[in-house]
């Protein structure tokens, strides 16, 4: 959620259900621009003398000035009906599914050159920008890839979608393990959203320390290793880091030293990579994350790192963030699991 994001980065896990929300768009013959939301009973007509009036589906609306002006489609008479699985205000993303189902409507419709990114994005702009209600992007982006996906968020509204692969049986198993009800209580989470985005804002101390907890206990065990191995020299300490019971070891937060060559030389979650080059080796998705760091650390004296590895403590292939620092000939990492 910007504008956490913009400066800390961001990464979410992100699952979507079988609920769906349905639009229609087709040519009216009286020369009206007609909006429909049959779930929620209420339907809008805008005749050609008045265009520039109020409507109770704004969204609707915003959705369609910003389609007929960003592609230039004349004011098209057309009939725009949304229809959702998910009542609003439940917390589903209901909102954010809508607007990605109505420009999926417009680009067939107009045969629009629009792609997965383009539709998620031009969704969070309507959404966030021309209809002003507050939250993050996340929503539009799980509406318009659909399934099980970790996304990647960092400055300048930079997001990368990255596709999980999970075991059928995995997702029959948590499918077994939820049950969803509604419960007739809606809420506004703008208000929420809204609340938080001030917080950021202003910095207030106790949001940003809650949220940040996590990293920070990451960032201070890579400190505490680059210390006492400066001050107690690196045998030692190493062999404390590949000690699963010793001081750099906490759940499934630990250490790793590798050489700038791609040498691992201390591992608290595997004493097998120790002494064996792991320059090569690639995440579920394909990604050298260690030759990554290598050319991260040789222009950043510290920095964050994203990539999915085994989580010692759950033995699940999990998206992970790692903290590193630059020491000598060698990068000292410790990460969070984002399980």
């Amino acid at each position: 959620m910007s504008p956490y994001c913009d400066t800390y980065g961001g990464l979410v896990l992100n699952a979507t259900i079988d609920r769906y929300c349905y639009a229609t768009l087709e040519e009216t013959l009286d020369g009206s621009i007609e909006f429909r939301a049959p779930d929620i009973g209420v339907i809008d007509n805008i005749t050609s003398g008045d265009e520039a009036g109020s409507t109770p589906l704004y969204l609707h609306r915003a959705i369609y000035e910003r389609m007929n002006r960003d592609f230039d489609l004349g004011r098209p008479r057309v009939r725009l009906t949304t229809m959702s699985d998910a009542p609003p205000g439940s917390g589903l993303g209901s909102s954010s599914t809508l607007v990605v189902s109505a420009i999926e409507a417009f680009r067939e419709f107009f045969s629009l050159p629009l792609g997965e990114y383009d539709v998620a994005h031009l969704a969070f702009e309507i959404e966030r920008n021309d209809y002003g209600q507050a939250g993050g992007s996340q929503d539009q982006y799980a509406a318009t890839f659909g399934g099980f996906n970790s996304m990647e968020f960092g400055p300048a509204g930079r997001i990368v979608v990255n596709p999980l692969r999970i075991k059928e049986a995995t997702l029959r198993e948590l499918e077994a393990a939820i049950v969803l009800f509604h419960t007739g209580v809606s809420r506004n989470s703008a208000d929420i959203i809204q609340r938080q985005t001030d917080h950021i804002s202003s910095g207030a101390t106790s949001q940003l320390e809650a949220t940040h907890r996590l990293k920070d206990e990451a960032v201070a065990m890579v400190k505490k290793a680059v210390a006492a191995i400066n001050t107690e020299g690196a045998e030692k300490v190493y062999a404390e880091i590949s000690d699963p019971k010793g001081p750099f070891v906490d759940r499934d937060l630990y250490i790793v030293v590798l050489r700038m060559d791609g040498l691992v030389l201390a591992h608290g979650a595997d004493k097998k990579r120790i002494r064996t080059n792991q320059l090569h080796d690639k995440d579920v998705d394909g990604k050298e994350f260690v030759k990554e760091r290598m050319e991260l650390a040789k222009s950043e004296p510290s920095f964050w790192q994203s990539y999915k590895f085994m989580n010692p403590v759950t033995k699940m292939i999990e998206p992970k963030q790692m903290y590193c620092e630059r020491l000598n000939d060698t990068v000292v990492c410790g990460g969070v699991y984002q399980s």
